[in-house]
């Protein structure tokens, strides 16, 4: 009986993200068409640096490791480092659950999010090199100085995981 149960709220469980992805490819899909000179109606204003400006729908990725270390020291936050493969589904399914995310969305507005490419032959593959990576995805949390505070191979347990990885670090 217990098995039933299990594949019955795993079923539940994996319709639900159905909807969902579908739900948030439709918004991604309609907040691409709105001009790079528009704000979405709806956006909350948020004040940054004295500044207006919209919340963030998206993680801002940064592609060189030294300019997310020098953005990280402005701002005295981490910097989330994602190292995956072209080839990696995993890495695919988490650009399209944990990154998507309001509340891993929202980290980004304190901490850095930096995106390398393990096989790029270039910053990617030195870095996951030298930081011992040998399975896609891996995160790394570093600090403004880049010294690794923590890091999880392959895809997150949880959202709510993910996001305490990045906090407690």
């Amino acid at each position: 009986m217990r098995y039933v149960i299990s594949i019955f709220a795993m079923a539940v469980v994996a319709i639900g993200l159905v909807f969902l992805i579908q739900s948030q490819e439709s918004a991604r899909r309609q907040i691409s068409q709105i001009p790079s000179n528009e704000v979405p109606v709806g956006s909350p204003p948020t004040v940054q640096g004295g500044l207006p400006t919209v919340a963030l729908t998206s993680i801002r990725w940064q592609k060189d490791l030294d300019m997310a270390l020098s953005m990280a020291r402005a701002n005295h936050g981490k910097v989330v480092v994602d190292i995956y493969t072209d080839w990696c589904g995993w890495c695919k399914k988490m650009d399209q659950t944990i990154y998507t995310d309001p509340k891993v969305v929202a980290l980004s507005n304190k901490h850095v999010f930096l995106k390398l490419n393990a096989e790029d032959g270039g910053q990617g593959q030195r870095f996951a090199s030298r930081m011992d990576v040998d399975g896609y995805p891996t995160t790394i949390i570093l600090d403004e100085n880049g010294r690794s505070l923590n890091s999880i191979a392959g895809y997150p347990p949880s959202i709510q995981r993910f996001i305490a990885l990045i906090e407690n670090s």
